[in-house]
Order: C-alpha cells, then structure tokens, then sequence
C-alpha cells in the first residue's frame, strides 16, 4: 500500500571494514595535511624561524644563512672575520666539500687573492680598520644535505643546509 504511512527499507550492500578503513586513512591525510601546513609555517621550507641559522663566533662567524636552500634558487652566505691585531689582511679557508656543492656566483668584496690548500680553498682579504664582513652569492648545485668548514685564524665554523630538489 502506498498511502499508509510506511517507510520503505532500502537495502544497500554495506562493507564496514572497508568504510572504517577509508575512515582511518581520512584521519591520517588531514593530520599529515596540517603537519606539512605547520612546518611550512615554522619555516621548514624557508622563510620562517626554523629557516635561519647562525654559526661560529670569535674570530669567524656566519650571523645569518640559510638552513633550507632549494637546488639552483640563488642564496647568500654573509661570513664575518676578525682582523689580527695588527690589521692589514685576514684569510678565510673554506672547505672543498662545501664548495663542490654549490656554484659560486659573487664574492664581494673581491678577495685580494685565492689559492688552493689542503681540502679547501684560502681566500685573503684586505680588512681596513674593522671587522671584515665577506659576502658569497651562491646556488646549491646537487639536493641533499650540504655541510662545509669555514676557519679564519684560530676560528673554525662548521656550515649545515639541507637543499631541496
């Protein structure tokens, strides 16, 4: 009878297993979606706190880079040194390692001279009075983890960036 008030069952094939399953994988997608969302945020893929770094102090000393680089995006590695005490010209040894990873695009101020040493690379520049605040342009050359040594005198730093493909 189709006038006597009645609701009619439908019946549908149901796999609760399945649905639960699916459930569950919703879950897990929208908590990976805000981890990604967080760290991006944070600054896990540059741009916020997580982002920069600093490194060394005394007589060589990174105030500022960048921990998270992206393969051939440009970068900038300001590096300070302490002159001697008697001014005139302080030396930078820079790690063969690092420098394999990277293309070096500009050194400003332009180093007085360059020579091969040991495992790296001895810049020399000029410092005039103060501190010298050396500054190379740069862009990763291969993805993964980047680490390198810098030395000045009797300071060493050590250089850690992860480059994104």
């Amino acid at each position: 009878m189709e006038g006597d008030g009645r609701v009619r069952d439908i019946e549908l094939a149901e796999d609760l297993g399945f649905q639960e399953r699916m459930w569950r994988a919703q879950r897990i997608s929208w908590a990976v979606m805000a981890a990604l969302a967080l760290a991006a945020l944070l600054g896990l893929f540059g741009g916020g706190p997580l982002a920069g770094a600093s490194a060394g102090g005394g007589e060589v000393s990174v105030p500022e880079y960048e921990r998270f680089v992206r393969f051939g995006s440009p970068t900038t590695l300001r590096v300070r040194l302490e002159p001697p005490a008697g001014g005139g010209e302080v030396r930078l040894w820079v790690e063969q390692g690092y420098l394999e990873g990277v293309r070096l695009q500009r050194i400003t101020p332009e180093p007085a001279g360059a020579e091969a040493a040991r495992g790296g690379v001895l810049y020399t520049f000029r410092a005039s009075g103060g501190p010298a605040v050396v500054t190379f342009d740069l862009e990763p050359d291969r993805a993964g983890l980047l680490e390198g040594s810098l030395r000045s005198g009797g300071g060493s730093v050590t250089l850690r960036q992860f480059v994104y493909p």
